[in-house]
């Protein structure tokens, strides 16, 4: 992404990387998952909205949300930008339009049009555990608590409103690397402080975070302690093997959104504007710059 125009090697260098993790080569080829598909429309969700386009950036979000509502990951992201004015509101329905669109198909050969609306509603009202083997803070909460899950839904809310006051509130410019890490921070955060996770939704967050070290390379470690929680957490499902505990894998996770929050913070505190915004959406609508 960054690099393409100076050094071709770099990019297919990335993709490498991508294609090598464990996580990806187990959740598709071991497991049968297919998160790669709507992990797929995020990252095109993502590099269209780098370069300005935010109709595609929505139209990609709304593709990856009908393959997956885990989607929604990625959403604080448009939110935050939203806060900053670096996107439009009036392109934000197109993200459900596209959903709708992709549910015509079903609707035709007969499926209940109720059904087809409200299928990840159900989908997550059939959970009754506060986490799936998911390395994140309901490792630490003992599953007797269950009921309780409403709170940690607020509490997930509650931190992606309060970095998007921090944005809102920063003398700061939204350039194309802080979106990126403004992208790794939401795929880390929300599966982190939500409950009801399973082992395979930090995903997203594993693929975002080789981009992000791409993007500042002196945070190579992100997408090791990802990648690698992320593997470990596959194994106790897939071959019954538990070499690290769950809960210790979850510290790794907060250690690491500790740092990253924590120069996100510093950042919004002291970096000051800059020309180097991103590049406008084609036509001449207002976004940003």
């Amino acid at each position: 992404l960054k690099y393409e125009e100076k050094n071709e090697t770099i990019p297919c260098l990335a993709a490498l990387v991508t294609l090598l993790l464990p996580s990806v080569i187990l959740n598709s080829s071991v497991w049968a998952q297919c998160d790669s598909i709507y992990t797929t429309f995020l990252i095109a969700s993502l590099y269209a909205l780098i370069r300005g386009r935010q109709i595609w950036s929505f139209v990609a979000f709304g593709l990856a949300f009908a393959f997956k509502l885990q989607a929604v990951f990625l959403a604080p992201l448009f939110l935050w930008l939203l806060m900053k004015k670096q996107a439009s509101l009036r392109y934000f329905f197109l993200s459900p339009l596209v959903y709708l669109v992709t549910l015509l198909p079903a609707w035709l050969l007969g499926r209940p049009l109720e059904e087809l609306l409200w299928i990840y509603i159900d989908q997550a009202n059939e959970y009754d555990r506060l986490t799936y083997n998911a390395p994140n803070l309901y490792q630490w909460i003992p599953n007797q608590y269950y009921s309780w899950y409403p709170l940690g839904i607020a509490l997930a809310i509650f931190v992606v409103l309060g970095i998007a006051r921090l944005v809102y509130k920063a003398r700061v410019d939204i350039t194309g690397d802080f979106v990126v890490y403004l992208a790794t921070f939401s795929a880390l955060i929300v599966p982190f402080f939500l409950p009801k996770m399973h082992d395979r939704f930090f995903y997203p967050a594993d693929v975002i975070a080789i981009i992000f070290a791409f993007y500042f390379p002196k945070y190579w470690p992100t997408p090791v302690v990802v990648g690698s929680v992320s593997f470990l957490v596959y194994l106790p499902y897939l071959y019954e093997l538990t070499p690290v505990p769950l809960p210790l894998l979850a510290v790794f996770l907060l250690i690491l959104i500790v740092v990253l929050g924590w120069k996100l913070l510093r950042t919004l505190e002291h970096l000051a504007p800059s020309a180097n915004t991103l590049p406008r959406p084609h036509g001449g609508v207002p976004g940003p710059g």
